[in-house]
């Protein structure tokens, strides 16, 4: 059968968001034995524990956190997943998936320099020194490169494997692809993973429906949860996946204590969903389990008693129902997008009463998809905010700080935003005011804080002092 063009057009914010990282201070070269080149690895990087900033020899600016397994030995070829937070923060996911790089034997690098707002020269320039630094001094191998990222990161990590190529699969958390109208020509492994109450869960979703028909391998994993880093046992999934697509390809040797690990693991769940009549979860869960061991183990009594299960009315009926859900989740944050702007304060707070009273229906689903919709107008809040402060539009960004605050109270960026404004402003007391908010809702980026243009001129002030202690403190 011809293989279709895979075209894709995600509607998605338009939020530059992109690469850079990097590398060690310790030079590695290339020697000659009897005329064959010779790499010189460096053999100073300890394994085991994680190196939290390797500087590129080649961009000062460019630098990366690297995780090392305890088996690694210099000159033996290990796989790598090179990793991006949305925010720079190359720390946040190493530490926090470390152990399963341990377990796997993965090496993991962790991108200090990308992050949302960076043009894509500047990411792929520096995504590129990242990738050259940490090549030249480790034992990589070239066939077992993976991406991996969160929301921004995740475009980031999948944009590297879509235009460049050379990365074997993506592990894609909270975002898709980045919007693209070209034929998909690079091949590569892709999962996906996003919270139950993730704005971005019905893209992955759609995302997951699109590549059916792509010829790409592919996966999705939904967890209870919301926009963020899922936890070590959710992305051990995806460690699991890798794992058994390089057995099916023969690039290692089959661990089938490990496929009967994951097989027996999906068939206790799917016996729980079938006991209690949960049959459109049991559904869903025998497509995993086949997409797992399809080729390592007999799969034809799972098709079978999949086929069974999508005959039934009752899984019919929730699909349609799912559908349906999802349609309206769409249309409502279309309207949403495009009244944020033009509603004032006193349409928002009748409609934020609304969306907050359904976020908390009986009705789990329901209640799952309005708090969707208030994540998706925090980012909406987030982007407008952000753009008005950029372009010095003093009494809009006031107001969307202001509508910020009340659709997402817990979060810290609000408050951030509130002391940039007042910053431009020259009003120093409210702005040390409103840091201060900041941390008490769990602000703790000292870099963005001592590097912000806008908040240069509070430096000179004690109360700037005061303010770094408080994060120092809150990190204890």
């Amino acid at each position: 059968m011809k293989r279709k063009n895979f075209y894709f057009l995600m509607m998605i914010l338009t939020v530059p968001m992109f690469f850079s990282c990097g590398q060690n201070t310790t030079d590695s070269n290339v020697k000659t034995v009897s005329g064959t080149p010779v790499i010189a690895y460096d053999t100073s990087l300890r394994s085991g524990v994680i190196t939290e900033k390797i500087i590129c020899k080649n961009d000062q600016n460019v630098s990366y956190v690297l995780y090392l397994p305890s088996t690694y030995k210099a000159g033996t070829e290990y796989p790598a997943i090179y990793i991006f937070d949305p925010h720079a923060a190359g720390f946040l996911p190493i530490n926090k998936y470390k152990d399963l790089a341990e377990k796997y034997g993965y090496v993991l690098i962790g991108c200090n320099n990308s992050k949302n707002g960076m043009s894509w020269d500047a990411a792929h320039a520096a995504i590129k020194t990242m990738f050259d630094d940490s090549q030249s001094k480790l034992s990589i191998d070239k066939n077992r490169i993976y991406t991996a990222g969160f929301s921004g990161g995740s475009r980031v990590a999948s944009s590297i494997a879509i235009y460049d190529g050379g990365i074997r699969g993506v592990i894609g958390c909270s975002a898709g692809f980045p919007q693209m109208n070209k034929d998909l020509k690079n091949k590569f492994d892709f999962i996906g993973i996003a919270g139950n109450e993730d704005f971005n869960m019905t893209e992955m979703k759609k995302l997951d429906k699109a590549l059916e028909s792509s010829g790409l391998r592919h996966q999705l994993i939904i967890f209870n949860g919301k926009h963020e880093w899922c936890s070590k046992d959710i992305f051990n999934e995806a460690f699991q996946w890798i794992q058994v697509n390089e057995m099916k390809d023969k690039m290692i040797p089959v661990n089938n204590d490990l496929v009967n690990e994951i097989k027996k693991s999906y068939e206790k769940q799917i016996n729980e969903r079938v006991g209690i009549k949960r049959n459109y979860d049991a559904l869903i869960l025998y497509k995993k389990l086949i997409s797992f061991v399809d080729g390592l183990k007999d799969i034809s009594v799972y098709k079978r008693a999949m086929d069974s299960l999508a005959n039934l009315d009752d899984v019919k009926k929730t699909i349609i129902h799912k559908e349906q859900m999802e349609k309206q989740e769409f249309e409502t944050q279309q309207q949403y997008g495009q009244e944020f702007a033009s509603k004032d304060i006193i349409w928002w707070t009748n409609e934020l009463n609304k969306l907050n009273s359904k976020a908390k229906s009986i009705d789990g689903e329901t209640s799952q998809m309005y708090r969707r919709i208030l994540g998706y107008l925090s980012l909406v809040a987030y982007s407008n905010a952000n753009n008005a402060l950029n372009q010095n539009q003093m009494d809009a960004a006031a107001s969307f700080i202001k509508l910020y605050a009340m659709i997402d109270p817990p979060n810290s960026e609000h408050s951030y935003m509130s002391a940039v404004l007042f910053a431009k402003q020259n009003q120093i007391p409210q702005a040390f005011a409103a840091l201060t908010d900041a941390v008490k809702l769990g602000f703790d980026d000292l870099d963005r804080l001592n590097n912000d243009p806008t908040l240069v001129k509070l430096k000179s002030n004690k109360s700037f002092d005061d303010i770094v202690n408080l994060i120092k403190t809150s990190k204890k």
